[in-house]
């Protein structure tokens, strides 16, 4: 895990398929969600995220980089437009 920019970090990790990153994603906003109700936030603290899968062997990290900015991005319209709660 590590820092990126302003508010973005980025987790490399091991995965061998898709659903042990999406429950990794679960887990953070879980993590998220009951910080906030812990703390007693009068907000909720939540989470876009963009993951791809990298192949080195046929790219460059920049490369997975940059399509998994896309999909946060993505997320993030998505996400004003979705209700909360």
């Amino acid at each position: 895990l590590c820092r990126y920019g302003g508010d973005e970090f980025i987790i490399i990790a091991r995965a061998f398929e898709a659903t042990e990153v999406e429950r990794m994603i679960g887990d953070i906003r879980r993590g998220m969600l009951d910080a906030s109700i812990a703390n007693d936030l009068p907000y909720q603290l939540s989470v876009s995220v963009g993951f791809d899968e990298w192949k080195p062997e046929r790219e460059g990290f920049q490369d997975c980089l940059v399509r998994a900015d896309e999909k946060l991005y993505a997320e993030k319209r998505e996400s004003k437009f979705r209700p909360s709660g």
